[in-house]
């Protein structure tokens, strides 16, 4: 039996890959029966938080409305979090704070998240190429609903962000490598739901993430599912 972090990075992957079926189906479909499971799990102690606000925007996207909204004292508790001095984080703090921050945006509006807090937590996973990466690819899943919506100027600049790192020698050299296939093939879903298959890069990141075999780490196994399945149609 997994232990409740295990389980927790099981299921948000797990959900991502439901989130990222609506990109041919233009609906996400989550089982009543998957739904109660999951009411059930959130609730016990010690399961993770962030995984509690994934369940939260997955099940709502699904149609299920704030069934599994988290109570206020927990949300409150993640927004101090999120915005909780930025000198004390790390990049890698700052991309997971900007992830739940848009996970918490998307579900409800009853917290402010100011534009310098945004601005902030750019310029701090600013700091790391790979963080940085991640950032854009986030970017890009919120303001397309994970592939519900259509691509527009909303994704733009992040879209754009991205193809720049990417092709400058100076900051792309250091990522197109199978090491960082995680990162590498978050970009190609990010360029498939953009509708951007057709770019000298997608091709060069393709071809280093075919190559990658006897993959181990769950979340790295679900993102090439994932591609797999969005670049088959």
């Amino acid at each position: 039996m997994p232990d409740k972090e295990d389980l927790s990075e099981v299921i948000s992957c797990d959900l991502a890959v439901k989130l990222f079926s609506g990109f041919h189906t233009k609906e996400i479909k989550i089982p009543k029966e998957e739904v109660s499971y999951l009411k059930k799990i959130s609730l016990e102690e010690g399961f993770d938080p962030y995984c509690t606000i994934d369940i939260w925007y997955a099940t709502k996207l699904a149609g299920y409305g704030d069934v599994l909204k988290p109570d206020e004292v927990f949300l409150s508790n993640a927004f101090n979090e999120i915005s909780s001095p930025i000198k004390n984080k790390s990049p890698e703090d700052s991309c997971l704070d900007y992830v739940y921050l848009r996970t918490i945006k998307e579900c409800t509006s009853q917290f402010t998240f100011t534009d310098v807090l945004q601005r902030d937590i750019k310029n701090n996973v600013s700091k790391d190429l790979e963080e940085h990466l991640y950032y854009l690819t986030h970017v890009i899943f919120f303001n397309l609903k994970f592939g519900l919506k259509k691509y527009d100027e909303l994704s733009k600049s992040a879209l754009e962000e991205l193809i720049g790192l990417l092709t400058d020698p100076a900051t792309g050299n250091k990522i197109l490598d199978a090491k960082y296939c995680d990162i590498l093939g978050e970009i190609l879903i990010a360029f498939i739901i953009c509708g951007s298959r057709d770019i000298p890069i997608f091709y060069e990141i393709e071809k280093i993430i075919e190559n990658v075999k006897n993959v181990s780490d769950y979340h790295t196994k679900t993102v090439i599912k994932v591609y797999n399945k969005l670049n088959a149609k």
